[in-house]
C-alpha cells in the first residue's frame, strides 16, 4: 500500500474519525452479543481534524521506521489469548467490514504492529455460539506479554501498560490513536460491560495500552 515520505499511510488523518465506526463494527447491534453489525465510514475531511492537546511530532521530526511484514496472530499468554490476525477495511460502499468471529482484525490504515505510531487490532468478545476471541482481554493486566506474529515469520513484543474500560459514548480516541509517533504502540479493543439488547450491542470497550517489550 502507498505511504507518504514519512512512513504513513494517506488514510492516518482520518483513522481517528473512522475508530469510533471500527469498534461499533467489533461490538454493534444484530441482537448477537459482541454483534457483527457494521458502520458507514465517513469521508475524509478536507483538512486533517483539530489536533488533540497532546500534539504528536511534525511529519518532519518522525523518523521513518522500518516497513513491517502484516500480522497474522496475536497472543497474551498469560491470559491465554491466541488468536489469528485479519486485516479489515471499509468495502465499494465505503461501511466497515468487521473481523469474522474466531479471527481479530487488524485496521491496515494504520501502522503495522512494530512500526511507529498506533496499531490497533480489535476482537469479538463472544457470539450466541459462547466466547469468541477476546472473550478474556478483560483478565489482562499490566505488565503482560503481547506477541505478535507476521507474515513474514517474524515477531514484535509488547508489554501491557494499562487496561481501561470505557462507555461506548465516550470513548477516548485520542488516546487510542494519540501519543508519540517515533516508537510502536499497540492497542487490542473488544467489547464490555453490560450487553443493551435495545441497542443491540455492549455499552463498553476494554481497550488494552501496550508499548515495546
Amino acid at each position: 500500500m502507498h505511504r507518504t515520505r514519512d512512513g504513513r499511510r494517506p488514510g492516518r488523518v482520518a483513522a481517528v474519525a473512522v475508530l469510533a465506526l471500527l469498534l461499533a463494527a467489533a461490538c454493534g447491534g444484530g441482537g448477537d452479543p459482541s454483534g457483527a453489525g457494521t458502520a458507514t465510514a465517513p469521508a475524509a475531511p478536507a483538512a486533517p481534524p483539530a489536533a488533540p492537546a497532546s500534539e504528536p511530532p511534525t511529519p518532519s521530526a518522525v523518523p521513518v521506521a522500518e516497513q513491517l511484514a502484516d500480522p497474522v496472530a496475536v497472543a497474551v499468554p498469560a491470559a491465554g489469548i491466541d488468536t489469528n490476525v485479519v486485516p479489515i477495511a471499509v468495502d465499494g460502499d465505503n461501511v466497515l467490514v468487521p473481523p469474522p468471529y474466531g479471527d481479530a482484525g487488524w485496521w491496515q490504515a494504520g501502522p503495522e504492529p512494530g512500526e511507529n505510531g498506533a496499531a490497533v487490532i480489535a476482537g469479538h468478545l463472544d457470539n450466541r455460539d459462547g466466547p469468541d476471541v477476546f472473550y478474556r482481554l478483560g483478565d489482562v493486566a499490566p505488565g503482560d506479554e503481547i506477541i505478535v506474529a507476521r507474515a513474514d515469520g517474524g515477531t514484535s513484543a509488547f508489554r501491557v501498560v494499562e487496561v481501561g474500560q470505557y462507555s461506548q459514548d465516550e470513548f477516548p480516541t485520542d488516546a487510542v490513536y494519540g501519543g508519540p509517533d517515533d516508537r510502536p504502540l499497540l492497542r487490542l479493543i473488544t467489547c464490555g460491560g453490560e450487553y443493551d439488547r435495545e441497542l443491540g450491542r455492549y455499552r463498553d470497550n476494554v481497550v488494552v495500552f501496550a508499548e515495546p517489550a
